[in-house]
């Protein structure tokens, strides 16, 4: 998952990079800063649950059970700042939860030899800063500084080891991100936003069940360079509309290196690049509330016969719901809903046939956005 502790979860995402209208463009897009009057701090939290259960073909050789439900509660939190210097430059500041998977399938399970549990979670800071170049045009770069922490146990070895390996590492890793909005009017902005790939190269140690040994291993993971353009077009004073189009480079996940001190092993996954794209509303019933909705769609990074369960991805549909309300002047409190489904995610490997029989993903979060 890829989700912010932000407003945006209200339209599914969809108009990050052009909405602009509090703390959190400080992350989605840093250009958007310029358009925020004063200094604002945006507290997010939330979330996520994912609802899965996995079924064996009969075909698959392994000898186990369906996994149960691995699908596991993972906590959202997003700090967001804007701070304006005068009404042209602005800096920014975005600590947030980027993504974050946890799975744990039972120890005897048919694909326990692909994984049994995984928790991957990361942490990135991005301190930026924005510039009003024309009355219309804004740009906005900034600093990423992330921290992903890794744990992993597979049962092994294949085809009827019973012992158990765990890999457990971390690893802090930079990038940076550029943004451009541009001003039509005061109804219509596009926003383009880049962030660059972060290449982790995660330093850990493997210890194995039940010899009771263990030893250094490394490995690296890498979160693609990806390209976002949002539209945001308010068409009458209740309704505005919202669209995006995007690209995520997820080809570079293509091989995976393990080396321990013994020698390395490359895991082939061979994901491709993915596709985006989005259309959300914002309705606008009186001047205390912004009602929120949104649908979005990305395509599948990977097809069945290199799909693993301990990365299960298909294409996904979100769908958000959302509610802003300003409590005064200074003070915005909200809510949002996404709902996710990731279809079948079929697997056709040697040791491992099947699909999921539910994919769906839940996250419910709260905000409040205070200008100061």
């Amino acid at each position: 998952m890829t989700e912010y502790a932000s407003p945006s979860l209200g339209t599914a995402g969809v108009g990050s990079a052009a909405v602009a209208i509090d703390a959190a463009t400080a992350f989605e897009n840093p250009a958007g800063m310029t358009r925020i009057q004063g200094n604002e701090f945006m507290q997010g939290l939330g979330l996520l649950g994912v609802d899965l259960c996995f079924d064996a073909n009969d075909s698959t050789p392994i000898i186990g059970n369906s996994g149960g439900s691995p699908g596991g509660a993972v906590p959202l939190a997003g700090s967001f700042l804007v701070y304006s210097l005068n009404d042209c430059l602005k800096f920014g500041l975005g600590v947030t939860s980027r993504s974050g998977a946890m799975l744990d399938y039972n120890d005897e399970w048919v694909g326990r030899y692909f994984v049994q549990d995984i928790t991957a979670i990361t942490l990135i800071a991005n301190p930026s800063v924005a510039y009003r170049i024309t009355p219309q045009l804004s740009i906005g770069a900034g600093f990423d500084v992330q921290w992903m922490y890794f744990v992993q146990t597979i049962a092994g070895p294949p085809p009827n080891g019973t012992g158990q390996i765990r890999l457990r590492a971390d690893d802090f890793a930079y990038g940076y991100n550029i943004g451009l909005l541009y001003e039509f009017n005061s109804c219509t902005r596009l926003g383009l936003h880049y962030r660059s790939k972060i290449k982790h190269d995660l330093d850990g140690d493997l210890s194995v069940k039940p010899a009771n040994f263990s030893f250094g291993f490394q490995t690296e993971f890498i979160y693609p360079q990806s390209v976002l353009l949002s539209l945001y077009h308010q068409f009458s004073p209740l309704c505005a509309v919202l669209v995006d189009v995007g690209w995520d480079e997820w080809s570079v996940l293509d091989k995976q290196i393990l080396s321990v001190e013994q020698g390395s092993k490359v895991l082939n996954r061979n994901w491709n690049d993915t596709f985006h794209g989005g259309i959300g509303f914002h309705y606008y019933p009186n001047e205390c509330w912004i009602l929120q909705s949104g649908i979005a769609y990305d395509s599948s990074p990977v097809n069945a016969k290199n799909r693993t369960p301990d990365l299960p991805i298909d294409r996904v549909i979100r769908f958000g719901l959302g509610a802003q309300r300003f409590i005064c002047k200074s003070l915005k409190i909200g809510a949002s809903y996404e709902f996710s489904n990731w279809q079948d995610a079929r697997i056709n490997r040697t040791i491992l046939k099947g699909s999921y029989d539910r994919y769906n993903g839940h996250i419910v979060g709260l905000f409040s956005n205070w200008c100061f």
